[in-house]
């Protein structure tokens, strides 16, 4: 571990005269009145690693026009400011020098020293007083941040959070696409026309080529692109008709098995929201205060940053104790905070399930888009899905109401959408598909295109 052996310093801000501390790779205490130089130390160090100092940054350390506030007034022109830093790891060693026109230089101008800089340099290493007040006059919810940004962990903390919030949005989206329903949908439809389930590509292949052999083709299927040829093999024009209608059918069977799958989340999510606005609107008058939530917060960045020091709201410019002001502030801040937080988390809600209503839309469009579908014999199917489209609808519509306007918001029970009446269009479809398929019991080529083309279909979804 490399530590520091010895600080010498020479003209830098409050030290005019050479200072040396020989540290021998211990901790030091240091301590002493107000003005005799403490600071100074600390702003040498904080120079040294960061080519900045923090407290002095409105008189623009480390530019151009700033350098100057760095060398100590009263040293000559012909002298040099610096510090130098002895390691343990003499490698890194260094001095950095400030001189009279104001021209810096690092004496150590190595890979490894470099390195060593930019590590340093993620981290906190100076602690000052004005820090440990921002954190003890912090609210609740600001404590933690603060404490990260004072031992130099707020990067990692940012990168938590983002993580935390791309993997909540992740599962959200997974949520609603509801893959689970969606596999066991295809996994059902494998089973029945397979008569097991399939859990790689080769034991598809073996077992579709069991399904062919009684039809003797010459080619054996070894691969997805096989399976089309072999259908195309083995359909007649004469068929073609039927095993669109087998396959529309059961297409509608899948879709609206998987719409059945969703519909139980849909309701209760919007039943979550609905109970969640209810309790959010017994709030109105403080959540309409949230307007107030940024001026607060500057307010309190005047206080913190020592911006206003007297004893005096700068609002209405009253006389305040400025201790009893901050923690009146702050109170303030942590309601209206907690007020947020939920005002936030019914808007997710609402996000998420404006979001699972619109995949679920988007399935019931693409069916719309069949070319069977506009068909008039299945005219009652097509009233049907556009009554499901409807009562999705309504959703998006109590979902996109302002939640604090005096519009009323539906309950879920008069929106809920009846899972057996789309298990019912379902069945319907199911059936037809399958007394479509029975019809040409004597007809094994069609048998076999209808069992592989519906299970190639489930399997590469």
């Amino acid at each position: 571990m490399n530590k520091i052996n010895a600080i010498n310093i020479v003209g830098v801000r409050g030290v005019k005269n050479p200072l040396k501390l020989n540290l021998n790779k211990k901790s030091i205490l240091i301590y002493g009145d107000n003005g005799s130089g403490k600071s100074s130390i600390t702003d040498a160090l904080e120079w040294f690693y960061y080519d900045r100092v923090g407290h002095l940054v409105s008189k623009e350390t480390g530019a151009t026009k700033g350098k100057g506030t760095l060398r100590n007034l009263f040293l000559n022109s012909s002298d040099d400011a610096f510090i130098k830093i002895d390691f343990s790891k003499p490698e890194l060693s260094s001095q950095k020098i400030i001189n009279s026109a104001l021209k810096i230089t690092q004496t150590n101008t190595s890979n490894e020293f470099k390195e060593f800089l930019n590590t340093s340099q993620s981290e906190n290493l100076i602690l000052r007083y004005r820090d440990l007040v921002k954190f003890i006059v912090a609210p609740k919810t600001e404590k933690l941040d603060t404490l990260q940004k004072i031992i130099g962990f707020s990067q990692v903390g940012a990168i938590r959070d983002l993580l935390r919030k791309n993997a909540g949005r992740i599962a959200r989206n997974i949520n609603a696409a509801r893959y689970d329903n969606k596999k066991s949908i295809q996994q059902a439809i494998i089973i029945e026309n397979f008569g097991q389930n399939i859990t790689s590509a080769k034991q598809f292949y073996e077992v579709a080529n069991k399904l062919i052999k009684p039809l003797k083709l010459k080619n054996e299927i070894k691969s997805y692109k096989n399976i089309k040829e072999v259908l195309t093999e083995i359909e007649s024009k004469e068929d073609r008709e039927i095993i669109e209608r087998i396959s529309f059918h059961s297409k509608v069977n899948e879709t609206l098995s998987e719409i059945i799958g969703n519909i139980d989340d849909v309701n209760s999510d919007y039943e979550t929201y609905y109970n969640s606005v209810i309790e959010l609107k017994k709030e109105k008058d403080k959540v309409e205060k949230l307007q107030i939530l940024k001026l607060l917060l500057e307010g309190q960045k005047l206080f913190q940053n020592e911006i206003v020091k007297e004893n005096y709201c700068p609002l209405c410019q009253q006389e305040k104790n400025r201790t009893e002001l901050l923690r009146e502030i702050n109170q303030r801040i942590e309601e209206l905070e907690e007020l947020k937080q939920e005002k936030e988390k019914v808007e997710q809600l609402s996000k998420d399930l404006l979001h699972k209503i619109l995949l679920n839309l988007n399935i019931l469009n693409a069916l719309k888009t069949e070319k069977l579908f506009r068909k008039e014999e299945n005219a009652s199917l097509q009233e049907q899905i556009t009554e499901i489209i409807s009562s999705l609808n309504k959703y998006n519509e109590e979902l996109k109401k302002n939640i604090l306007s005096e519009d009323k918001i539906l309950k879920s029970s008069d929106l809920i959408l009846k899972e057996s009446d789309i298990r019912k269009i379902a069945e319907e479809s199911k059936q037809t598909s399958k007394t479509l398929s029975e019809s040409q019991k004597k007809n094994p080529k069609l048998q076999i295109h209808t069992k592989l083309s519906l299970t190639a279909q489930a399997y590469g979804q």
